[in-house]
């Protein structure tokens, strides 16, 4: 009996991250389209969705017939229908919600279709702050038609298409059943803006901005707002088993994207996502330390200070926390002592359609 000799696939061969594309990418050969299958997962409850929704009907005009289109409004519908995609043979999975649904969906996705089997994600702008997508460079168009030129693309052999690889975050709280998946940590001063921006209605970007210029004020004259937001969060923090010096801090952020809000930039950006590494920044210096470099504590431009630290690392833990955090704006409220470990979790693949320009022939 002869037995074919099958080749294993070629590895992806990505280009290295630049100041003009600053994640790792690739254009995707049509030949690889062939046997796409897609799949939506629609979170009506997203920011946006609820502000502009979107019958599912559109959805299923603009991706086809072969389309599978499913409708989840809390975190328990995830799994069931993660495992009707997989089941059905979704390869490339649009997730038409905000950063927490896509962080939810690629959890649901690693332990339904393992880490090396992920479909391709193609986040929409359905949530209301929406920095995967945005950093990503998804055009900010009606979702219908951005699927529509989604369609066009795949048609096409891929043109217009770009395939974008991007680092995750794997939580442990040992207070949940399982890790969980994301691309921004906040922990201090930024899960407690978080509280406030909620407090105002949402996390759009001129209500973020808004309240970051509330909270700066309010710590620069020493109001309740200002004293609540820059009080000290207790903790020892951790990066690479190597202890920061720290019995509290400030602010602890670790991310995988490369902005947090528009033009703020406190952290390194961060590597490439095959390299397994995340940007992070800790800071305990004292209200009125931060307050002398606060434009270049916000650039990341200002180094050599103890008390402020960046960089990239593969693990990072809060010990001993008596707080709550913030996973790509997905709060988590609590006051009993817990161990956080943080880690470099699994490169994700991501698709960025470009629409046609209508000026070339």
């Amino acid at each position: 009996m002869v037995v074919p000799r099958i080749s294993p696939p070629s590895p992806k061969r990505w280009e290295p991250p630049s100041k003009k594309s600053p994640y790792e990418a690739r254009s995707v050969d049509a030949s690889e389209l062939a046997s796409v299958r897609l799949g939506l997962i629609h979170n009506p409850m997203a920011g946006q969705n609820r502000r502009q929704p979107c019958d599912l009907h559109a959805y299923e005009e603009a991706l086809g017939p072969g389309a599978l289109i499913r409708e989840t409004r809390q975190g328990r519908d995830l799994a069931p229908v993660m495992e009707e995609l997989q089941s059905a043979g979704v390869t490339s999975i649009v997730v038409d919600g905000g950063d927490g649904t896509l962080g939810a969906a690629i959890t649901e996705a690693v332990f339904r279709y393992g880490e090396e089997a992920l479909p391709v994600f193609v986040p929409l702008c359905g949530g209301s702050f929406n920095a995967v997508a945005r950093n990503l460079g998804s055009p900010r168009l009606d979702r219908p038609e951005l699927l529509r030129h989604l369609r066009a693309a795949l048609s096409d052999g891929g043109r217009g298409l770009r395939e974008k690889q991007v680092g995750t975050l794997r939580l442990h709280d040992p207070r949940a059943p399982r890790d969980v998946f994301g691309f921004i940590l906040m922990a201090g001063i930024p899960f407690k803006l978080d509280e406030y921006i909620y407090s105002k209605g949402g996390t759009a970007e001129s209500t973020a901005l808004y309240c970051l210029a509330n909270m700066l004020v309010g710590g620069l004259l020493g109001n309740a707002l200002g004293k609540r937001i820059f009080s000290d969060t207790p903790a020892r923090v951790s990066i690479d088993g190597e202890d920061c010096g720290c019995s509290s801090f400030k602010i602890t952020v670790a991310t995988t994207l490369h902005r947090l809000l528009p033009g703020v930039a406190p952290c390194p950006p961060p590597p490439g996502a095959s390299e397994g590494r995340f940007s992070y920044l800790v800071n305990y210096m004292a209200t009125r330390e931060m307050f002398k470099r606060t434009v270049k504590l916000f650039m990341n431009n200002y180094h050599g200070d103890p008390k402020h630290l960046t960089g990239h690392a593969r693990t990072l833990t809060l010990h001993s926390h008596r707080a709550g955090y913030s996973l790509d704006g997905e709060m988590v409220r609590a006051v009993d002592d817990v161990d956080l470990d943080l880690q470099s979790g699994v490169p994700v693949r991501m698709w960025v359609v470009a629409p046609p320009d209508p000026f070339q022939a």
